[in-house]
């Protein structure tokens, strides 16, 4: 068995396609740990790495992952948090025009076939989505996220 543990930055995690397995439970984040999470990557101050030209650096809690293939993981721990950061990601890339966009790694749910059709192109239509539960707490730390964004303006 090969267990490497690797710090990965988030632009790496672009190049990605994660598959979230049966076992994992539908995305259940609240507002305040989405909140959380924004205002935890906010209140970061990188510092400087004595005798060097680098900085510290935000790392999340680990994203356990196992691979599939070259650029295919099945996510054994941290679904929740690889969520979020799409959710993040997805708002901030709204910002930008079509060609300006950059690609986000793909979630695919075993269990919740909708799911990865509703982050790629339902997302953000409506407000709070009660069409079923996973869909619901996306969109509710969604609007999260929006609402984050703007009372920092």
């Amino acid at each position: 068995m090969n267990n490497n543990i690797s710090i990965k930055t988030i632009s790496e995690l672009l190049k990605c396609n994660f598959h979230i397995p049966s076992y994992q439970r539908g995305y259940r984040w609240t507002e305040q740990q989405v909140t959380d999470l924004l205002n935890d990557i906010n209140e970061f101050s990188p510092k400087e790495i004595a005798n060097s030209d680098e900085k510290t650096w935000y790392c999340l809690q680990p994203i356990v992952v196992k691979q599939k293939d070259e650029n295919e993981w099945d996510v054994i721990d941290g679904q929740q948090r690889l969520t979020t950061i799409y959710l993040i990601l997805y708002y901030l890339n709204q910002r930008y025009t079509e060609e300006g966009r950059v690609k986000l790694f793909e979630l695919e749910y075993e269990t919740r076939e909708g799911s990865a059709n509703y982050l790629k192109n339902e997302l953000g239509k409506i407000e709070k989505d009660n069409s079923n539960i996973d869909y619901f707490h996306i969109s509710i730390a969604y609007q999260t996220i929006k609402s984050w964004f703007k009372e920092k303006k």
